[in-house]
């Protein structure tokens, strides 16, 4: 059911909730690849700008798409994803890891460019085949609420760590 008012209302995304809400959506399909997923919001009430939900969901469903698609690449044994969010001044900073396939450095300048894909397989409907578009979106998303993507340094036990601003809703 499409609710046309809902998914054009512009309100403060409230990260521990929609980072739930979407794990929930996507619970069956990583448990089918035995993906082990964390994730932490501090504060726990901490919001987004004024930004559409299915934006933020979009951002998510993106960086989650590229996970499992590294995870294939290598053939992880056991695939790890961990989601977490802060503040930082008057941005959020989420922070997306897995433990799949290493960016190589000669792609690192590339992989927000439009069309740019080092993936033309996946063995799942969900994931899909790169378009090298996904990363782009989020880019274009997080600009347009004042943020940015970068290739971050991942924690330990991860292998790669996209790293997302916005501005808070404070």
């Amino acid at each position: 059911l499409f609710r046309s008012a809902n998914s054009r209302k512009m309100s403060p995304v409230p990260l521990q909730g929609a980072i739930r809400r979407f794990t929930d959506q996507f619970s069956s399909y990583m448990d089918r690849y035995s993906v082990q997923f964390d994730h932490a919001v501090e504060p726990k009430g901490l919001r987004t700008c004024q930004m559409h939900s299915s934006e933020f969901d979009s951002v998510l469903f993106n960086l989650l798409t590229n996970s499992m698609k590294a995870f294939q690449r290598v053939d992880t044994r056991t695939p790890k994803i961990l989601i977490r969010a802060r503040r930082d001044k008057s941005h959020i900073v989420l922070r997306f890891e897995d433990n799949g396939h290493k960016i190589a450095s000669k792609y690192r300048d590339h992989i927000f460019d439009a069309f740019y894909t080092t993936t033309e397989f996946s063995q799942d409907d969900v994931a899909g085949p790169g378009t090298g578009l996904g990363l782009k979106i989020v880019s274009d998303i997080a600009e347009s609420y004042g943020g940015q993507i970068t290739l971050a340094e991942p924690s330990k036990g991860y292998i790669t760590c996209f790293e997302v601003t916005l501005r808070s809703n404070q």
